[in-house]
């Protein structure tokens, strides 16, 4: 195949060195070199079925970030988000506390630690779900309705209550405790004194102690004024409170902490929220939590996948794209990629020995459905069936099974590899963490009772 001119795809073409490292010579910059020579060790080892890598790393690096650029907030790490063994075994050794949407997610995380402290994020709770909150002593539930209220004095009395605010998401959006929601907001929140003032006649007269606000701006926030916009409301709603006599002491901001910052870098990001909890630690007694998810994990997640199937186009004007299908979906592990903008393109894996072109190219997924592309548009290397891609920050909300094959499809199930540098197995031991030991647990894991065996 000839190799394409840069006409093609000039801005494409441009950052390619950068990509080109199928060897352990030949390493990204900015990837650590131990993680490199891994990923090629794993693409080295004939995995025909997709392959999750988790880098603990990259883990740990987030968690010390966020202990230096947000020290006053206390993180309830966000489960739903990646409730995956590992993940939470490393939060827990960093005393990180967890937030948790079904009962599910809080066995897992009692499973792994039993000292864990653990807030109920979930706004419309099962009865399971409630049930479970009074047996395992769970402090503090959301509630944004009437109906959510006197479920909580049924079946968790004890609970303290966290009024929750609907935010608009986007900046232009009038914001306000009177602002006229989309019918997508109305999905979860307050937005109306007339709300807000029914909730409080109704803790009073039930008995039920209200003990703060809580909000969420949007998953992948990229705008700290949003942060700050939804603190202004949430401190009207700590006055409204005040004026009824209710003592509200905490306040929740969520999660939406991107792990990819597009339009600053993530210190002047950490910069401008700092200022947004100068502003809400103004208050006396106010303690500040957040649930951040994505920020933690995205990250440290890739997928690597194999080439099944390869075709070679040629357009009207002579120029070559090469079509691969690989081994998983965008309907599967891969929908991580869907809809969303700003990913980078998949890391080629291939023998070093034989020189590449460079090639226009297509990524389909083995769903039958012509809906089912990943990504195109890109330019790699010319690659053969048979080697691989890895595909990078797939940490956040990845699926827990592979939906486009069987249940008991063989070649639908993901192997998992994990990775620890020597430096962050170091860490690790200083937390009472042995890795060794770590693997072995994750080895004996019962995937379908969902706890750690002892």
């Amino acid at each position: 195949m000839p190799k394409l001119s840069k006409s093609i795809c000039p801005k494409l073409l441009i950052p390619l060195k950068f990509w080109k490292y199928h060897s352990k010579s030949k390493i990204k910059s900015n990837m650590d070199k131990e993680f490199a020579d891994f990923l090629v060790d794993v693409a080295a080892s004939n995995i025909d079925s997709t392959t999750i890598i988790i880098n603990v790393d990259e883990i740990v690096k987030k968690i010390v970030r966020w202990s230096e650029k947000m020290a006053e907030i206390d993180p309830f790490y966000f489960v739903q988000c990646n409730p995956h063994p590992l993940i939470i075994s490393i939060m827990s050794a960093f005393n990180i506390s967890f937030s948790c949407s079904s009962v599910a997610e809080i066995e897992r995380v009692l499973s792994i630690s039993e000292k864990s402290r653990i807030i109920i994020s979930s706004l419309h709770k099962t009865q399971d779900l409630l049930k479970s909150s009074s047996k395992y002593n769970i402090e503090f539930l959301a509630a944004d309705c009437d109906f959510e209220l006197l479920k909580i004095k049924s079946m968790a009395p004890k609970a303290n209550v966290l009024l929750r605010l609907q935010m608009p998401r986007k900046r232009s959006e009038k914001m306000g405790l009177e602002s006229l929601p989309t019918t997508k907001d109305l999905k979860y929140g307050l937005f109306s004194r007339a709300q807000i003032d029914r909730m409080f006649h109704i803790a009073k007269e039930s008995s039920i102690e209200i003990t703060g606000v809580t909000f969420n701006v949007g998953t992948n926030c990229q705008d700290p004024e949003l942060f700050d916009l939804a603190v202004d409301e949430a401190i009207k709603l700590f006055d409204i409170g005040l004026a009824k006599q209710v003592d509200m002491w905490l306040l929740n901001i969520g999660g939406g902490f991107p792990s990819t910052f597009i339009s600053q870098s993530e210190n002047d990001y950490f910069s401008k929220m700092s200022r947004v909890i100068e502003k809400a630690q103004r208050r006396e007694k106010i303690k500040i939590i957040a649930e951040p998810g994505r920020y933690f994990v995205e990250s440290s997640v890739w997928l690597m996948v194999r080439i099944i199937g390869k075709r070679v186009i040629e357009s009207i004007n002579g120029d070559q794209y090469c079509h691969y299908h690989v081994n998983e979906s965008i309907f599967g592990l891969l929908s991580v990629y869907a809809n969303r903008e700003s990913l980078p393109p998949p890391h080629p894996f291939y023998d070093k020995q034989s020189p590449r072109n460079y090639v226009s190219t297509v990524i389909w997924g083995k769903n039958g459905s012509t809906d089912d592309l990943i990504m195109s548009d890109i330019v790699l290397p010319e690659l053969v069936i048979g080697e691989y891609l890895a595909f990078q920050q797939c940490g956040a909300y990845l699926p827990h099974t592979n939906l486009t094959g069987l249940p008991n499809d063989k070649d639908s199930q993901p192997t998992a590899k994990y990775f620890a540098s020597q430096k962050t197995q170091s860490i690790l031991k200083n937390k009472g963490v042995i890795w060794s030991d770590l693997m072995k647990k994750l080895e004996s894991y019962d995937w379908e009772r969902k706890i750690l065996l002892t």
